[in-house]
């Protein structure tokens, strides 16, 4: 506080563009990498400060080959898959990788930056929520489903954020681990109606399931990832289609406009999602919030930085910058074995179990790939 009791603020002023620029751009709609180079070549500024307008709100968000479910460590690999959003009104992605493109160890991992503007903080949160829904990153891990959480929650969009926002927020800002009923049913709807060609040659093409006499019937199975399942039958009605397996039967339609929107009528609710089909399970993806089905029970991951009790791997690429233990060791839980170095960043293993080192895979300056053995640990026997 002010010696006169009033708030007083630090500002951070850099003599270079922001990474948020867009943000300013898109208010004013000036381009400022043009301001730049003019003033770079002893041209005025275009405008004075009170010429400059400002119109609406944008936010903007940073793409990350990132896994936020494991304290945000970068991933690395090749982007089998990458579509983004289609860029519309109020809508800007920039980016400079392409679906083929590799994400190294050697740069920082931001794929894109997406930004939205409206006409106020609402819409543009929407949008920008629209866009994240549309995005596709297959190949590395990424932080679009967090972050089209982050921006949906009701705290973001009514402004009351701070540095402590998703550590207050954790729990809010985690994957959804209950699967609605109605957007299993809405997944199975999607599986089982047909996407219409507009260049279709024959207008068989676009009946579906239509049988003669006897109305068509289809049983699809949902599993969640715990092992839950959704047992469905889709009965076509003529009109549309009953869906039974829920608490009580659900009349819908359903129709797709593109290769991943589909829109659905439930009982009246019409709910618009983005949908991904892929072999073993299908993807849905509805305000900002992401709810995966699988079309089999699910297995066991086994994918984990510690494949055993006493076993670390490295969970990313990189240099092993320092070296902690050497075999013969004791240890105990959370000591520190090595550190690696990725992507500008240390990150520091520790002991997953209290034993003995029974070996050492690497050595301080080795480059690691992801997933490689590093430390092996026999577990003291526990007490009886």
């Amino acid at each position: 506080m002010g010696a006169d009791g009033a708030p007083f603020y630090f500002m951070e002023m850099n003599t270079r563009l922001q990474v948020e620029h867009p943000v300013t751009e898109m208010i004013t709609g000036q381009d400022l990498v043009e301001w730049q180079i003019r003033v770079a070549r002893g041209e005025p500024l275009p405008l004075l400060q009170h010429q400059v307008p400002q119109r609406g709100t944008a936010v903007e968000v940073r793409l990350y080959a990132e896994d936020p479910d494991n304290g945000f460590l970068p991933s690395t690999g090749k982007l089998s898959r990458l579509v983004m959003p289609a860029v519309r009104t109020g809508v800007r992605v920039d980016s400079g990788i392409e679906e083929g493109g590799t994400v190294g160890i050697h740069y920082d991992p931001m794929l894109a930056k997406l930004i939205a503007h409206g006409p106020d903080r609402a819409t543009a949160i929407d949008r920008l929520i629209g866009a994240l829904d549309e995005t596709e990153i297959e190949g590395v891990r990424s932080n679009r489903a967090f972050l089209a959480r982050l921006i949906g929650h009701p705290a973001f969009r009514a402004g009351d954020v701070d540095t402590g926002f998703i550590e207050r927020y954790r729990a809010d800002l985690a994957p959804a681990t209950d699967l609605p009923p109605r957007l299993a049913a809405l997944a199975a709807l999607a599986l089982a109606t047909p996407k219409v060609r507009l260049t279709a040659s024959s207008p068989w093409e676009a009946l579906g399931d239509w049988r003669l006499n006897l109305p068509s019937r289809r049983r699809i199975d949902l599993y969640a990832a715990d092992g839950v399942r959704f047992a469905l039958v889709l009965t076509s009605d003529g009109a549309g289609v009953i869906i039974d397996g829920l608490e009580k039967p659900l009349c819908a339609r359903g129709r797709w406009a593109g290769d991943r929107q589909f829109s659905a009528d439930l009982d009246g609710d019409l709910i618009h999602a983005t949908v991904l089909c892929a072999p073993g399970h299908v993807e849905v993806r509805s305000g900002g919030q992401m709810f995966q089905f699988l079309l089999s029970p699910p297995g066991t991951d086994s994918e984990s930085v510690h494949g055993g009790d006493g076993i670390v791997r490295a969970p990313m690429p990189g240099r092993v910058l320092s070296l902690g233990v050497q075999p013969g060791q004791s240890v105990s839980r959370g000591a520190r074995l090595l550190v690696l170095e990725a992507m500008k960043m240390e990150h520091r293993l520790d002991a997953p179990v209290d034993g003995t080192v029974t070996a050492v895979h690497t050595a301080e300056g080795a480059q690691v790939s992801g997933g490689t053995l590093l430390v092996e640990i026999e577990a003291a026997p526990q007490d009886a």
